[in-house]
Order: C-alpha cells, then structure tokens, then sequence
C-alpha cells in the first residue's frame, strides 16, 4: 500500500476529476462506500466515525451513512460544526443529517473545545 501526503491525495483527486471527468462528489462516494464494505467485513454492532473538516471526513459521513442501513449504532463525531464544513465535506455531512431526519440516528456529536487546565503559581 502507498501512502499518500494531503497535497499528494489532493492531486490525485484533481487529476481524476480532470482527467476521468469524475466530479469530486463521486470519488468521495466511492470512497465511503469502499470504507463501509471493508467495516462492514468485521460484522460490527456499533460503529464511530470521527469526521475532520477536510474531504477524508467527508469520506467518514459517507461511510456512516451507508453504515446506517446494516449497523444497529453508528455514531458520528464531527471535529468541527457541520455547518462550517465547505465543499463536498459539507455535503456529505448534510446528507449523513437528511438520512438522520427521515429515521433517527444514534447520535451525532459536536465536542467543545476543552478548557486548559489552570496552572497555579508552583506550574502544577
């Protein structure tokens, strides 16, 4: 297996867009599909998905909502509000919350930034 930096991934994508005229749409899709057969393999009853804000997390709602139709609990944990994703990260995200709308999911999480620690005057 190769693997593959951001810029690196990025390119590829750009390239099979341009190239194969494949929109970047469906290359996310494909891509969360190819997640979700390879989960589904391990024949799990629950399943986390942790979604950046970048197209891998967008491949991670994909695979959550493909999921959803064979796994009694999928969960999904955004690293950011959906609503401040772009592009087709922010699609996926909203198509996860579509399927969400019309049967209940488990849950979809938005975590809060945790507070630093105090430091007292010793550094402790």
């Amino acid at each position: 297996m190769r693997l593959l930096t951001a810029a690196g991934q990025r390119e590829l994508d750009r390239l099979a867009a341009a190239e194969a005229a494949l929109p970047t749409r469906v290359l996310m899709e494909n891509a969360g599909a190819a997640v979700a057969r390879a989960v589904l393999e391990l024949r799990p009853r629950k399943v986390v998905a942790f979604c950046g804000p970048g197209n891998n997390g967008g491949d991670g709602s994909v695979a959550a909502r493909l999921l959803r139709e064979s796994v009694p609990e999928v969960y999904v944990w955004f690293t950011r509000a959906p609503d401040g994703l772009k592009g087709d990260a922010a699609v996926a995200a909203k198509a996860w919350q579509a399927a969400c709308s019309s049967t209940p999911c488990s849950a979809v999480a938005f975590p809060a930034r945790p507070k630093a620690p105090k430091r007292t005057p010793s550094g402790r």
